[in-house]
Order: structure tokens, then sequence, then C-alpha cells
């Protein structure tokens, strides 16, 4: 309830078991992932969604694989087919593809 052990070790008069790190220094101590690779399936998480008339609006940032026009996909979780008709960088330009890192 007052935070002992997430940034700073737990004193030992609060806790006298624990001798292990903190919160903190656990989590910077994790390795970071490899690099987004372009070759990888195809993830995008969805940020915002808009739907006028028939057409559905996704909006998202490419974490693994590209993206192409025509490209046949699934929404997850309910497997929703869907197929991509125009993409849209983070300047709003016409794009043919997106790759890893990019928002559209």
């Amino acid at each position: 309830m007052t935070g002992d052990g997430m940034k700073n070790k737990v004193p030992t008069d609060v806790c006298d078991w624990y001798k292990g790190q903190s919160l903190v220094e656990i989590l910077e101590a994790l390795p970071l992932p490899a690099g987004r690779d372009p070759n990888n399936p195809l993830r995008i998480p969805i940020l915002d969604k808009v739907q006028i008339e028939n057409a559905r609006t996704i909006y998202g940032k490419v974490e693994s694989g590209t993206v192409r026009l025509g490209d046949k996909c699934l929404m997850m979780p309910n497997d929703h087919p869907c197929q991509v008709g125009v993409i849209k960088d983070s300047q709003y330009r016409e794009v043919e593809y997106a790759r890893p890192g990019e928002n559209v």
C-alpha cells in the first residue's frame, strides 16, 4: 500500500525475508525483443476504428510484417475476414504498403 519495493529495494525493517531487487530493477534487466521484422506475420493492434456506410476504417501501428493494398486479413479475436482497400500513412497520404513502426 505504500509502494515499498517498487522503485527502491524493500527496507529490511519492513520486509526482512525479501533480499531481491526492486520491481523497476527487475523490469530494467529484462531483455528487449529483437527488432521488428517486415517478413514476420502481420500484426497491427487496432487503436481506433470508424464505420462509414459499408466501409470500416481501422487505425493502428504496424508492429510486425508488411501490409499491402489488396491483402486479405483476419481481424482477431473473432476471425473476421477483411481486405485492405486503402492504406494511408500518418500524413494521410495513400501508400502501397506499410512496414513495421509505421502508423496507418
